[in-house]
């Protein structure tokens, strides 16, 4: 019985360690994706957020990475990252990246559409980083497996139906509207 309770400490340490990770991990993906959204936000330029979102997914991917202790390049990550986006893409419909896209192209209205373009990107910009980092925060705690039945797309649809969409945009959009204050934007 010795052994048994030896084997259970071990085990639970290593829970204890992983919930720790996680908690870590969790913290830099909803910080992440508020600086991706605020930089959506005042971004005036239209469609430039949208090829910055890649950049801003794979290093995502490499910080997350860092917080598991997997040393990843970032080539590697930004391929994690395309592949992510396209999952985000399927998973989500035409419908999101037709919302991300039409945010981007309202900024083309003089003045006006920067500041509603912006605002309405921001949300929807900073949940699809949210959903992505804590579908890889799970990828990385599950040694590098997706989380369901090895697929992308299922693990990105269970973290999706995981958590409450509008209590999470909510809590980016205070995040975001807190940091713009910040910034005098």
């Amino acid at each position: 019985i010795a052994g048994y309770h030896e084997q259970w400490k071990a085990v639970n340490e290593k829970l204890n360690h992983l919930n720790k990770l996680k908690e870590s991990a969790s913290e830099s993906v909803l910080n992440h994706a508020v600086l991706i959204g605020t930089a959506t936000a005042i971004n005036p330029i239209p469609l430039i957020d949208m090829i910055g979102g890649a950049s801003g997914i794979a290093i995502l991917v490499k910080k997350i990475a860092d917080v598991y202790g997997i040393d990843i390049k970032l080539e590697d990550a930004g391929l994690l990252a395309k592949d992510l986006l396209q999952g985000v893409v399927i998973t989500m419909g035409a419908f999101s990246a037709l919302v991300l896209g039409a945010g981007s192209l309202v900024k083309l209205i003089p003045f006006i559409g920067w500041a509603v373009g912006g605002v309405t990107q921001a949300a929807s910009v900073a949940f699809i980083v949210f959903l992505i980092g804590e579908t890889v925060s799970d990828y990385y705690a599950n040694g590098q497996n997706w989380a369901r039945n090895n697929s992308l797309k299922e693990s990105l649809e269970f973290k999706m139906c995981s958590f409450d969409k509008d209590e999470i945009t909510r809590k980016l959009k205070e995040q975001i509207n807190s940091k713009l204050k910040n910034t005098n934007c």
